[in-house]
């Protein structure tokens, strides 16, 4: 009689433990190509599998849970007679940057009462909040910040660029709250949706935005001394 022994496989987040549903995995024989099982892990993050002759044996992820990364490496494990092999296997969450670039109109003096207007994208000291568009969730369902919540304030520098702190994925909006000095405020807020792709530890998405100068006039009042 063949000697037998189980295999419980287990799929974990890799900061906080939490089991992770719904992974895609292989299991091959010890020549590492024949598949003998392909399925995923159950609602506690687990594959159980019973009765496997004793022997070595490779299992491999194909399709990790949405949000996180793929880990595509070949792991050995041993099947031992009459005993429960138990191996872990952890998924690390990506995350994500916004990268902003901020531009507007400039001038320069031709003339004593002359204005040359032109474009720059490169305008510095504009600040700018990171608020939730929605309440932003682990594939697991824990909540990292309600809607409305501001994750991150940014504020460009002197190339005009101003780059978020690794946040969470999901939908934001740039709420920006101060303009760089004779610059209008932008009122239009800028949605960003940060979204995974499993082979990208950091997912960068770039926006642009513009102010426009502060224009005003100057009244010139003449009055009669006499």
């Amino acid at each position: 009689e063949l000697k037998k022994g189980d295999l419980e496989l287990t799929k974990a987040d890799i900061s906080n433990g939490e089991p992770l549903p719904d992974t895609g995995m292989r299991i091959y024989l010890d020549d590492k190509e024949t598949v003998i099982f392909e399925g995923r892990t159950d609602q506690d993050g687990k594959i159980i599998l019973k009765d496997l002759v004793e022997g070595n044996y490779y299992y491999q992820e194909f399709d990790a849970p949405e949000g996180y990364l793929i880990d595509e490496g070949l792991y050995p494990f041993t099947i031992k007679d009459g005993e429960i092999t138990k191996c872990e296997m952890t998924n690390k969450l990506q995350m994500g940057i916004i990268e902003l670039q901020k531009g507007g109109e400039t001038y320069k003096i031709k003339d004593k009462d002359e204005y040359v207007y032109s474009k720059t994208n490169a305008l510095a000291n504009a600040t700018f909040e990171v608020v939730a568009a929605e309440d932003i969730k682990s594939p697991t369902g824990k909540v990292y910040a309600r809607k409305g919540v501001t994750v991150a304030t940014i504020t460009t520098d002197e190339t005009g660029k101003a780059v978020t702190p690794e946040i969470h994925l999901g939908s934001y909006i740039l709420k920006e709250t101060k303009a760089p000095e004779g610059y209008v405020i932008c009122s239009k807020d800028i949605p960003v949706l940060l979204t995974a792709d499993e082979a990208t530890d950091v997912v960068t998405v770039k926006v642009n935005a513009e102010n426009r100068l502060a224009k005003g006039t100057v009244e010139i009042t003449k009055t009669d001394v006499s």
